[in-house]
């Protein structure tokens, strides 16, 4: 999991490196959603039988976190 998105996503310009976030403005909910999604694609046929991506918490701040669980 780490690989699909901190490893990709760390120390880089969120708006000019990655092309997932082209024409996204990067807010956490933003980030989280899109994380979701590489998520889901990265770990498809990767996780055990019956086992399924459920939430997504990101903490921005020790006051400030997102939570996602698909659209």
């Amino acid at each position: 999991m780490k690989s699909e998105v901190v490893e990709r996503w760390d120390h880089k310009n969120l708006n000019r490196d990655l092309p997932e976030f082209a024409g996204v403005n990067p807010t956490a909910e933003e980030i989280v959603r899109v994380a979701w999604k590489r998520l889901a694609v990265g770990f498809a046929g990767r996780l055990p039988s019956g086992a399924a991506l459920h939430r997504l918490r990101l903490l921005e701040t020790a006051r400030n976190h997102v939570e996602y669980s698909g659209e």
